[in-house]
C-alpha cells in the first residue's frame, strides 16, 4: 500500500523526468539551430536580422613603433654632348691650313724677282714640302727639292726641307751657281763672296772680338777691323804668323760655323730653294697658283 499523505520518490522522479527530457530536446535543438546560423550568416543577408550578435572577444593590440624613413629622390638631367662628325673631303689635304702660300711676287718679267713663300703655320708640327707640287693656271709645275738643313761642309748631307712652325720657304724662280737649296744661318753670307746668288743671301755673320787680343800688332789689329761681314780676309795686309793663322781660323764660313753653331739663333726660319730656270714661272698681270702634297691633294690656293 502506498502511503496516501503525498507522492511516492519514484513518482517524483517520473515527473521531473518528464519535464527535463522535451526541454533538453528542445535546447539541443536550439543550439543546433545557432550553429547553422553562424554558418550561414556570411552567405544570406536574410539571416543575419535574426542572428544574435555574437560576443567579440576583447583583443589586445600591440602597437609596435615604426619609424618612417623618407628618401628624397634626387633628379638629375645629364646632358649628353653630341659630337658632330666633320665630313672631310677624300681629296682634301692632312696639311690644310698648317702649310700655306704666303706670298707671290710675279709683277717682273725678270725671272730673278719672281718668287713664292710656302709658310708652316702650325702651332708644332714639322713637315717636310719636299715632293710637294707648285702649279699654275696655266699648268705651269715645280716639285720641291731636297736641301741642306746646314750647308757648306764636307759632312753636310741633302735631305728633305723640313718647315717648322714659323718656318718659311722662298723659292725663286731663277738660277745660282752653287745649285743648292739650304737654310739660312749666321754665317751663310760668306757664300755669295765667290759664288753668284743673286743678292739673296743675309749677311748677318757675328762680329768676332779681338778686343783683347793683346799679342797682335796694330797693323793686324787695324785689318782684322776693316774685315765685312760674311768676308774672308785677303792675306797679303797680313805680315804677322799670328795674326795670319787667327784670321785663317776664324774669318771664313767653317770658322763662324765653328764659333756660333750653339747658339741658339744660328739657324734661320728661312729656307732659300731656286727653280733654276731661264724662262718665267708666274704670270706677270693676274693669276692661280696650288700648292699640292706628295699625293696630290690640294694644300693651299693663292690668286692675285
Amino acid at each position: 500500500m502506498q502511503n496516501k499523505k503525498g507522492a511516492s520518490p519514484l513518482m517524483i522522479l517520473l515527473l521531473v523526468a518528464f519535464i527535463a527530457i522535451p526541454y533538453f530536446f528542445s535546447n539541443k535543438s536550439s543550439q543546433t539551430t545557432e550553429t547553422t546560423s553562424d554558418k550561414t550568416e556570411k552567405q544570406t543577408s536574410w539571416f543575419n536580422i535574426y542572428t544574435p550578435a555574437k560576443t567579440v572577444t576583447p583583443t589586445t593590440t600591440k602597437t609596435t613603433a615604426t619609424t618612417k624613413t623618407t628618401t628624397t629622390v634626387k633628379t638629375v638631367t645629364k646632358t649628353v654632348a653630341t659630337t658632330t662628325k666633320e665630313i672631310v673631303d677624300p681629296n682634301q689635304s692632312k696639311y690644310l691650313n698648317k702649310i700655306k702660300i704666303s706670298s707671290i711676287s710675279a709683277g717682273s718679267s725678270d725671272v730673278k724677282n719672281e718668287s713664292i713663300i710656302i709658310s708652316n703655320i702650325s702651332q708644332k708640327d714639322d713637315i717636310s714640302i719636299t715632293g710637294f707640287l707648285i702649279e699654275t693656271y696655266e699648268r705651269e709645275t715645280f716639285k720641291i727639292p731636297k736641301g741642306y738643313e746646314l750647308p757648306g761642309l764636307t759632312s753636310s748631307i741633302e735631305g728633305n726641307i723640313i718647315l717648322r712652325p714659323g718656318d718659311r720657304a722662298t723659292i725663286y724662280v731663277g738660277s745660282q751657281e752653287r745649285k743648292m737649296n739650304f737654310r739660312e744661318n749666321l754665317c751663310t753670307g760668306y757664300f755669295d763672296q765667290f759664288s753668284d746668288f743673286n743678292g739673296k743671301l743675309t749677311h748677318s755673320c757675328p762680329k768676332i772680338d779681338i778686343s783683347k787680343m793683346l799679342i797682335f800688332s796694330a797693323n793686324c789689329f787695324n785689318v782684322l777691323n776693316a774685315i765685312p761681314k760674311c768676308r774672308m780676309f785677303d792675306s797679303k795686309n797680313i805680315v804677322e804668323n799670328e795674326c795670319n793663322e787667327f784670321a785663317t781660323t776664324h774669318y771664313s764660313y767653317v770658322g763662324c760655323v765653328n764659333d756660333f753653331k750653339t747658339r741658339t739663333d744660328f739657324y734661320s726660319k728661312k729656307w732659300l730653294v731656286w727653280m733654276q730656270r731661264g724662262i718665267e714661272f708666274f704670270r706677270n698681270d693676274r693669276g692661280l697658283v696650288i700648292l699640292k702634297d706628295t699625293e696630290g691633294k690640294t694644300v693651299s690656293e693663292y690668286q692675285y
